[in-house]
Parts: C-alpha cells; structure tokens; sequence
C-alpha cells in the first residue's frame, strides 16, 4: 500500500468517523425535561409509588370510607408510617411498628386531641 493509498484511507476513516458521530448524536440524543409543557394537573384515584423490585413502598389515595392518606410501607410491604384526614376535616398521624400494629397515633376528633 502506498503513502497515498493509506493517506486517503485513514482520510475516509476519519469522515465516516465524523459523519457517523455527528448522525448518532441527533438520533439517540437525550430529550430534556422540559417544566413549562409539564402538566399542571394529574388527576387519579390511587397513586402507588414502588420501589426498583415492584413492591408497593408508598400509597397516596382516598380510602372507601373517604379517608384520604398518604401511607408509607417498608421492604415487605408492613404499612410503617400513615397520615390521614377523614371527611369530616379530622387528621391523624400515625407510626407502626415492625407488625403493623400501631406505636404512635396523634389525631383530632372535634378539634379534641
């Protein structure tokens, strides 16, 4: 091979090379989360937040007698930690133990603790 042939080929090397960068770099490029065309409002009944296994770890809904809550689960799905406030307009908060049972409850009734 000559100084010429091996000049052009390592010439032709580094256009492909170029062209090939520069055309992947359009079509696999990341997209950027654009806020301003986020939407403003999510509506939903039940919003369940998981974790990299698939197990439920956090639940945001409004029970069946119209509790609406925010519950917090650990790895083997025993509820841990809740906060919630009934139709009536009274919140409670609640800390489980390892079972599930409750440790610690803090609540309104009627504006009484």
């Amino acid at each position: 091979m000559t100084i010429k042939e091996r000049f052009g080929l390592v010439t032709l090397t580094l256009a492909a090379a170029f062209v090939g960068g520069s055309v992947s770099g359009h079509i696999f490029a990341a997209r950027a989360v654009d806020a301003a065309n986020a939407p403003r409002m999510i509506t939903a009944q039940k919003f369940m937040l998981v974790d990299s296994h698939g197990k439920t770890r956090g639940e945001f809904n409004v029970t069946s007698k119209g509790v609406a809550q925010i519950a917090v689960f650990d790895g083997t799905g025993t509820l841990r930690a809740g906060l919630g406030v009934g139709t009536d307009g009274a919140p409670a908060l609640g800390i489980y133990g390892h079972d599930g049972k409750p440790r610690a409850e803090v609540g309104l009734t009627n504006s009484v603790a």
